[in-house]
């Protein structure tokens, strides 16, 4: 049985030639909801779940240093992996430009690992 990854609004807005909000299947569905989730701080969806969203974001004033980059990267890390299709997330995190990069890697139906990169600024 194929592995359903969800389907949901775009967030960009974009309608179809007939006026619909258009949608985000698949991969893009996963990209789109960590991307979302890793941008939220935590805690403002607590009626969906008090572990929805990014408790880093928390963070402001860090010292730009390797264990505060690493902390801040641990903590993204941790919010990707909490979506069941991802099994493993790293993160490299930029505290001056608060810029992101996220390599997470999802289950799929076959035994090839499907990498998906995730970029942002917050």
């Amino acid at each position: 049985m194929p592995i359903d990854y969800g389907t949901d609004y775009d967030i960009s807005g974009k309608l179809t030639d007939k006026g619909d909000l258009k949608t985000v299947s698949y991969i893009d569905n996963v990209k789109q909801s960590i991307k979302r989730q890793v941008e939220t701080l935590q805690g403002v969806y607590s009626y969906i779940s008090p572990f929805y969203g990014n408790i880093a974001l928390k963070l402001f004033g860090l010292e730009d240093n390797i264990q505060n980059r690493r902390y801040v990267g641990m903590l993204f890390e941790q919010t990707a992996t909490r979506d069941p299709r991802v099994y493993e997330a790293v993160c490299d995190y930029d505290i001056p430009t608060k810029k992101y990069t996220l390599r997470c890697k999802i289950i799929t139906d076959s035994d090839i690992n499907q990498e998906i990169l995730i970029e942002g600024q917050l």
